[in-house]
């Protein structure tokens, strides 16, 4: 009998924890028979809740842009593509962004000033390539409603849209994230931790001896910042495109991005990383294992 209600208890427990995770997991799973190009046998779909909401919400963008052709819609697909674009590459090493960024920052000045090909490839491909932003220069808010819908240029033979190209966005958002994945790194935070502690304890034995003496290590405790290179090349990257768009509209030409992103969030890093006296560590980070590295060494001298 006992055996029999503990078997019978299980059960029970058994289908609620299935139950539980029934309405946590929420998945559709459709056996899709698939094209023979690709596959003879049915393929599972299996989607969760959330990946089927957005999904829609991605189709319905897809559609209205296939259909209008609208700049917001353009944007939003483009702005999907330079997010998925950051999560996946990796440049390995801070060194690698730094010649790849100095390389595109003399090829996207040779294309832009010295021949007309890039900005003309630009305008002609029709594709979500680029985010568009329409110029509200000089006129009735009618015509700048019209100019902000794509209906009809300014007037003075410009594009009724400033231009920016994802690479813009990907090449430098791959850099900023190389650098936030190095301020993640685990023996940073504990010593991150340990001085923001040491910070606060400094700041509770001056409390007792001097109120402005706390004052100001409360200031040096709250200033610390926990992803310092992060936030010093986004806010790099944010100057450098400010100064893109202001050139652009001042001269009402067409204007290399990186020419201005490159050096300000490369100065950003090296300024954040001289101040910090973490120059050469910064530099030099790489995130390929060092352990691999080692055990390859090891291997080579054990052939020998």
């Amino acid at each position: 009998m006992g055996q029999r209600g503990e078997s019978e208890r299980d059960k029970k427990k058994r289908g609620r924890e299935r139950d539980k995770e029934k309405t946590l997991n929420l998945k559709l799973s459709t056996p899709l028979k698939t094209s023979t190009l690709l596959s003879q046998e049915p393929t599972d779909l299996s989607l969760t809740v959330p990946e089927l909401a957005s999904g829609a919400a991605a189709s319905l963008f897809a559609l209205w842009y296939a259909m209008k052709k609208h700049w917001l819609s353009n944007n939003a697909l483009g702005l999907a593509f330079s997010i998925t674009g950051v999560e996946h590459l990796s440049l390995g090493a801070v060194s690698t962004g730094v010649i790849l960024l100095s390389g595109l920052f003399f090829y996207d000045i040779f294309w832009v000033f010295c021949t007309p090909v890039m900005v003309t490839v630009a305008k002609a491909f029709d594709a979500p390539i680029k985010l568009l932003f329409p110029r509200f220069g000089g006129g009735p808010v009618a015509a700048r409603l019209a100019a902000a819908a794509g209906v009809a240029a300014d007037g003075k033979g410009l594009s009724p849209f400033s231009m920016l190209g994802l690479g813009d966005i990907v090449i430098p958002g791959v850099f900023v994230a190389l650098l936030l994945r190095f301020d993640c790194l685990p023996e940073r935070q504990q010593r991150l931790r340990g001085a923001k502690a040491g910070a606060a304890a400094a700041a509770r034995a001056t409390t007792r001896a001097s109120s402005a003496g706390a004052a100001e290590e409360k200031k040096k405790f709250l200033s610390s910042c926990p992803y310092p290179y992060f936030v010093a090349s986004f806010f790099g990257y944010v100057l450098g495109l400010g100064t893109t768009i202001v050139v652009m509209n001042v001269f009402n030409a067409a204007q290399p991005a990186l020419l201005y992103i490159v050096p300000a969030v490369l100065g950003a890093t090296a300024v954040a990383g001289a101040a910090r006296g973490e120059l050469k560590a910064v530099f030099s980070f790489s995130e390929e294992p060092e352990e691999e590295e080692g055990e390859e060494k090891k291997e080579k001298k054990k052939d020998k």
